[in-house]
């Protein structure tokens, strides 16, 4: 099988070269021409627009489709795969992005973590991940959601749900949407997804955003459990 993988952050060359081992691989520039193969890897929000060439290639690999992607693939009788919709990728990524907060909490403060309060915002795997993380070393970690699903998943796995964002330290962000809207004293917030529709009100915090921190922190790991999911795919899918 010919895979084409477009080398969008150093995980992709990893990918790549864990592909080697049993396919043809070519590793492309973002701003490359799309050449004939049996299959594609995108970055994981997919392309950013259309190109009538891709729509040959049967087989499209990201994380999470654009619906243009879908559409246009599906049109063609192709196949798209999204692998953050498989629990053995998402789990995994979302684990490598909580070492990464974990990171940026430990050298980005000038407080001990023991005496941190932190807010995560979201309580899906990532929020999950982040949260459970940083519980682990002493700090004082809540969660804050407005969904019932995830206040079980709170309960059910012991972490703690908070009401309010207002009085913490640092603010973690883990939502793409607006869901809240709300004033904090926090020194420090990390918004992981960039969210554009997001208001929270910080006047004293510095604002990091932290996109692909699975690529940032562990390349390898990240890049070689993609390939796997990938292989498996391609084997079974």
């Amino acid at each position: 099988m010919h895979v084409a993988v477009v080398d969008a952050d150093p995980r992709y060359r990893y990918l790549a070269d864990w592909l080697k081992l049993k396919h043809r691989v070519s590793l492309l520039h973002p701003d490359d021409d799309i050449p004939v193969a049996d299959a594609l890897v995108w970055p994981v929000k997919g392309p950013d627009k259309r190109d009538a060439k891709w729509r040959q290639i049967p087989y499209h690999f990201c994380g999470i489709a654009p619906a243009f992607l879908l559409k246009d693939v599906f049109a063609s009788g192709g196949k798209v795969i999204e692998w953050m919709k498989d629990d053995s990728v998402s789990w995994y990524q979302a684990g490598l992005t909580a070492e990464g907060i974990l990171m940026h909490v430990l050298s980005d403060t000038d407080k001990s973590i023991f005496e941190t309060s932190i807010a995560v915002v979201g309580a899906g795997k990532t929020g999950i991940s982040i949260a459970r993380r940083l519980a682990a070393v002493g700090a004082n970690v809540g969660c804050y959601t407005h969904f019932q699903i995830e206040k079980s998943r709170l309960k059910a796995l012991l972490l703690k749900e908070i009401t309010s964002i207002e009085e913490v330290d640092i603010v973690i962000n883990t939502i793409p949407a607006a869901v809240i809207d709300k004033t904090s004293q926090a020194s420090l917030v990390l918004d992981i997804v960039t969210a554009k529709d997001m208001f929270i009100h910080a006047p004293n915090a510095e604002y990091k955003k932290l996109p692909s921190l699975p690529a940032i922190v562990a390349p390898r790991s990240s890049g070689e459990n993609i390939a796997q999911f990938i292989e498996w795919e391609s084997q079974n899918g």
